[in-house]
Parts: C-alpha cells; sequence; structure tokens
C-alpha cells in the first residue's frame, strides 16, 4: 500500500494499432525482442531437463540437488549487486553480450559429467554459481533495457511486449522440447564406455542454439554503450589476471586517463590529456615571457 507509483503520462492519441505497433517500429527495440526470444528458445531446449537429468542419469540424490541450487543461486545473488553497478555504468548490451557467451559453459559441463572420474556435485557447484552469476547479468540487463528504453506514455506496451513475448516463446519451447525428449528417450548409445541417451540430445541441442544467441546479443541495438572487451577487463581487475594488463593500467595512469572510460574513448581521453599539457606548458611559458 506504501509504494509510490509515479503518474502513468497519456498517450497524446491513443489509437490501438498505434500502441501495439510501436515497440516493433524502434529499431532498438525490436533488436531486443528479437534477442531476447531467441534465447528463450535456445535456453528452455535444455534448461527444463537439468533437475531430472541430475537425479535420474547421474544418481544425484534430492538433498545434493537442493545443496546445489541454494548454493548457487547463493552465489549469483552475492555477486549481483556487481553486475547492476556494471550495466549502469557501462550500458545493457555488453553484460548481455557476455553473458550470453558464456551461458554455453553449464551444457558442456553437463555433456562432460559422465566422462569424469569426478562426484558431480564438485564439478557442478562451481559451474553453477558461475551459471547463476550469468543469469543474474542477463536478467539484470533485459529488465534494465525494457525499463529505459521504452517511452513513459507508452510503457506498459513496450514492457508487455519485451516480456510477454520471450515468455510465450519459452513456455511453448518447454512443452515441444518434452515431447521431442519422449520421442527420443528408448535412443541410447555408447561412447567410450559412457551412455549416451535423449537428455544429451537435447544439452547439444540448446548448446548450439545459444552458441547462435551471441550473435544475436551482439546485434542488440544501443549506441551509448561501451566495448565489451573494456568490461572484461574489468571485470578482472580484482584477479590475477590483472597482472596481464599491468602495462596497459600503467600506461593509462602515466597519461592521466580515467579507467571509468571505456576502451573505445581511450584515444580520445589520451588526445585530450596531451592537448591539456600544451596548453598548460604555453601558458607557463606566456608567464615567463
Amino acid at each position: 500500500l506504501k509504494v509510490d507509483e509515479p503518474r502513468v503520462a497519456a498517450v497524446p492519441q491513443p489509437r490501438l494499432r498505434r500502441v501495439l505497433a510501436d515497440p516493433f517500429r524502434d529499431r532498438g527495440f525490436r533488436s531486443f525482442i528479437r534477442y531476447s526470444c531467441f534465447w528463450q528458445f535456445a535456453a528452455m531446449t535444455g534448461a527444463p531437463f537439468i533437475g531430472i537429468y541430475m537425479l535420474e542419469y547421474l544418481q544425484m540424490g534430492l538433498p545434493q540437488v537442493f545443496v546445489l541450487w541454494t548454493v548457487s543461486w547463493a552465489g549469483g545473488a552475492l555477486l549481483s549487486g556487481r553486475v547492476g553497478q556494471l550495466v549502469e555504468r557501462h550500458g545493457h548490451r555488453p553484460l548481455l553480450i557476455i553473458s550470453t557467451s558464456l551461458k554455453p559453459l553449464n551444457m558442456v559441463a553437463l555433456l562432460a559429467i559422465p566422462f569424469i572420474s569426478l562426484p558431480p556435485l564438485w564439478i557442478l557447484i562451481p559451474v553453477f554459481t558461475f551459471d547463476a552469476l550469468l543469469n543474474a547479468g542477463i536478467i539484470v540487463a533485459t529488465n534494465g533495457f525494457l525499463i529505459k528504453k521504452s517511452p513513459q506514455e507508452n510503457r506498459a506496451m513496450y514492457l508487455a511486449t519485451g516480456a510477454a513475448m520471450a515468455g510465450i516463446v519459452g513456455g511453448l519451447t518447454s512443452i515441444l522440447s518434452g515431447v521431442l525428449l519422449m520421442a527420443i528417450e528408448s535412443w541410447t548409445v555408447t561412447c567410450a564406455g559412457v551412455v549416451i541417451g535423449g537428455f544429451h540430445c537435447m544439452f547439444a541441442i540448446s548448446l548450439i542454439l545459444r552458441l547462435m544467441g551471441i550473435g544475436l546479443a551482439r546485434l542488440v541495438h544501443e549506441p551509448d554503450s561501451c566495448d565489451p572487451r573494456y568490461v572484461i577487463s574489468e571485470l578482472v581487475r580484482a584477479t590475477p589476471l590483472r597482472l596481464l594488463r599491468f602495462p596497459l593500467g600503467l600506461y593509462r595512469r602515466l597519461h592521466g586517463v580515467s579507467p571509468e572510460l571505456p576502451a573505445t574513448k581511450l584515444g580520445d581521453a589520451v588526445m585530450h590529456r596531451q592537448e591539456s599539457n600544451k596548453s598548460e606548458a604555453d601558458h607557463s611559458f606566456g608567464q615567463a615571457g
């Protein structure tokens, strides 16, 4: 009851056809809808069957599965604040590209587990914790894009179009994927002493589709966002990989370039700094004269 809801700006001429068509006429929003729908299609081809795969195929106990989900969700929640800061500073598109590019890793892990002698729980905990962080990146970037890129006078329809269409695609994909899994349930093949079945087929299909989704994430139109490579360099700033970036960081400090600037603007910042130094030198020379 205490939620303060801002007043909705009325559409000047609320024609139903225009209200429905506006989200698809917007180039940036149209590219986001295309990515969001395809990503739900790619993810829900394999994601609904992860739990039953762990219980039936990997023979993991129910407490182990609960521990796995809890630890992974906690890890994603602890790091989601950092993800939100990155989105605010660098835009939604870089996080979508990075998260989408790394999301196939959980499918790779699920396909590789039968060939690894280690207990599945110890492999899946770090993999799923990292995957939860990627999920947080996609969710934060998606919701931020929906809210910030939609006009105030037609925001409800923009949000409905962006969220509902992707949800419908994801729901239908889950149903159709379940039908396909039931159809190939009895199919098995032995590879290196490991029985490969329907679960692995669905995970492999999802892996291929997720890789295809990277291209659509790169096509999301957001001109004011920075290059994803700069976000990656900032993410590894506090890790041992920072040593690999030391020469670049030293160069920035020597030339007075702020690390907050995107890498695409690094050259402009250096040029601006050189011009400032030149102006200061000319001013000092004039005073000395």
